[in-house]
Parts: C-alpha cells; structure tokens; sequence
C-alpha cells in the first residue's frame, strides 16, 4: 500500500490530509472513502484512523483520505474533566479503604467536590465563545472534498464518487455535509454515493438530555441552548412570523444556528430539497449508551424521507473498540463496512 502523508489540501489553513492508494487500484476508478475522526470535536487527528484507512484501502482496493480539520479550542475542558476524575477517584479510595477515618474523608472529599464542580460550571458560563466552533468543522471537510472534485491532481478531469466514513464527531460532520446543501454545492452532494455513520452523534434534542452538553453546546456549537426547549421548537415557526424584533428575534436566530449544526433537523427541513438520496449505513455499539438513541432518530429520520438506511447494532463492543481491532475480534464490523461501500460503489 502507498501512502501519500501531509498532502495540503487548504492553502489558507494549511490544513492536509493522508491519502493511502492501494498498488492495485485502478487508474480509472472515480471512487474515493473519505474517513473523518471523531474526538468531540476538540480531539483526536487523523493518525488515530490510520488503521481503519489501511483496511479500507486494501479490502475495497479504493484510494482513501483522511482529512484533518479544525478543532474547537478545548480551553480548561481537559483540566476540568481531570480534576473531576481525580476528585472521584479520592472518594472511592476513601471508601475502599474501609478504616477508621473513610467516613470524615469521605465528607471532606463531598463539600470539596461540591466546590469544584460549582467553579467549574461557573466557568463555562462565563465563556459566552471558544474558538473553531461551528461551523468551522464540516467546512474544512467540504473543502476537502471540493479540493478532491476540483484541485487534486489525481482525480484531475473525473468527477470523483464519494463514500464518507466517520466515527463519533466524525459521524456527524459525514451527515451533516451531506444533508445540510450550503456547505456543498449541489454537483459535489450529488457525488455522494455512501455515508458510514459511527457511533455518531445526531440529534440536538439527545444531547439535551445527556450530562455532555454543558461540555459541548459551549466548547463546539458557541452558543448556549438555554431555553431552547421542545416547546419553542414547535413554536418557531410562529416566531418567525411574530413583528417583534426583541425577543422573537433572538429566539429565531439561536434556533436557526441549533438547526444548521445537527443532521436531524437538516432532514425536517431541507426533505424537499433533497434530490439526490445517497445510501447511509449507520452503526452503533453495545455501550455506546445514549448514542443508540442518536443513531435511531436519524435512522428514523432518514427512513421517513425515503433516503436507502441500514442500522447495524453490534454487541460486545464499545464507542471505541468498534472502529478498532478490525484484523482480529471485529473483524466482522469491517467486513459489514466493506460491504456496504462494495455495493454504493458498483
């Protein structure tokens, strides 16, 4: 297998991409996988798929590229998550130890946590904007793709056929490039032949309801989603006809940033723009928990709009181990994937 390292794909950013070609491949073969990484949109680089793009590259024989792409500022979020962990993991020692004085450590680990956790959140609101949030992400992979269609010398004169692959964050920026049309232009979405969802996250409503959003709605989509709730959701389109410019307004212009950021709502609103239905393969692991739940909405979603959708649960697997150990144990899980871009690539 070759592989082509730190190939820049935006001058601008300077941001670059791997590019792995199997020696076999054939020169005239339009199709191309694109592997986006996950990392909550704050961490991880494309070195962590290099393992999935050499399996990829050598079961499909289809030249693979893994972009990276901008990262929201991560600012205290790291050292916030790790004097939290330490915190619990002091009490549990406390306990375990069984001795006399666990119990008065015990409470002096609770009031002391209490005070952490309360600076910490007090933090997070105070932080109104990190840098590199949304939208910056899916547009660094729509201009990888455009640099793929438009500027690349070896797709030069063709008109490359996409299948997108993308774990965790990398699964939604995969959906979301795809259906949301201002980030592509329509002769590129029309390229998209397959989407390979993994453990993603997809629905603004499930983030909600998870401990994780007072990390991300701040930390990746800037603004805070105080207040938007299932009720004003329904209520919007009656605020977007409402004359007053203070409140109604501001209601609006949040809800259409929550919109533009999350693939569900791309479906409810923009189904009738959808001319082109690429085929989606969405996966998700025993413990990936809430995700499930993600990954049935969009299912769902997908299914209702008439887009071709297989949803693959796989047991004894974890949000990680799914897109790992392909050689070995889940091998399966790889050969399920390759399938699918087999019969999208055809």
């Amino acid at each position: 297998m070759i592989r082509e390292e730190e190939v820049q794909y935006d001058v601008e950013k300077k941001h670059k991409c791997d590019v792995y070609v199997h020696p076999n491949s054939q020169d005239d073969d339009q199709h191309v996988i694109v592997i986006v990484h996950g990392g909550a949109w704050m961490m991880g680089n494309k070195r962590g798929m290099r393992s999935m793009a050499q399996t990829l590259c050598c079961k499909t024989g289809l030249v693979c590229v893994v972009p990276e792409y901008s990262l929201s500022q991560m600012d205290s979020i790291v050292l916030q998550n790790v004097v939290i962990i330490n915190w619990l993991v002091v009490g549990a020692l406390c306990i375990l130890a069984g001795k006399r004085g666990a119990m008065p450590l015990f409470l002096l680990f609770c009031i002391a946590a209490f005070i952490t956790i309360c600076v910490l959140v007090h933090i997070m609101h105070r932080v109104e904007k990190k840098q590199n949030a949304h939208p910056v992400h899916v547009t660094d992979i729509a201009k990888c793709m455009q640099w793929i269609s438009h500027e690349s010398p070896r797709w030069e004169k063709k008109r490359p056929k996409f299948v997108l692959v993308g774990h965790s964050a990398g699964a939604h920026l995969c959906a979301l490039v795809t259906l949301n049309p201002r980030f592509l232009e329509e002769s590129i979405r029309e390229q998209i032949k397959g989407v390979v969802c993994i453990s993603g996250l997809y629905s603004f409503f499930r983030l909600q309801d998870s401990v994780i959003k007072f990390f991300i709605n701040r930390g990746v989509f800037a603004d805070s989603a105080h207040g938007l709730t299932h009720r004003s959701y329904a209520q919007l389109s009656h605020a977007r006809r409402c004359q007053c410019k203070d409140h109604c307004e501001k209601i609006t212009t949040r809800w259409d940033n929550v919109i533009d950021a999350w693939p569900v709502f791309q479906i409810e609103h923009h189904a009738h723009h959808y001319s082109h239905r690429p085929r989606f393969l969405v996966l998700t692991a025993e413990l990936d928990i809430s995700l499930i739940l993600h990954a049935c909405d969009l299912a769902h979603g997908l299914a209702l709009r008439e887009f071709p959708v297989d949803h693959l649960h796989f047991k004894r697997t974890t949000h990680f181990s799914i897109h790992h150990y392909w050689d070995s144990k889940h091998q399966h899980i790889a050969n399920a994937i390759v399938r699918f871009i087999k019969e999208v690539a055809c």
